[in-house]
């Protein structure tokens, strides 16, 4: 009997008769794990900068528009 896990790529199996036998079958090995020193708050951190740069120019790029058209006026 196989089933599919949660985990891509990972199966577990499980052959019984005279004996039992079961174990998980990872194909590509564990690339859709994260490492035991993967840097969470980082990566999160990075995120929530790059949104809020793009935040800080989007209103900068529109007071620019609008004090561009107050002058053309």
């Amino acid at each position: 009997m196989t089933t599919a896990t949660r985990l891509e790529s990972t199966t577990t199996i499980l052959a019984y008769g005279h004996d039992v036998f079961g174990a998980r079958v990872m194909p590509q090995g564990n690339f859709d794990r994260l490492d035991e020193n993967f840097k969470g708050a980082l990566l999160f951190g990075t995120i929530a900068g790059l949104v809020i740069s793009l935040y800080a120019a989007q209103i900068y790029i529109k007071s620019k528009e609008v004090r561009e058209a107050f002058l053309t006026k």
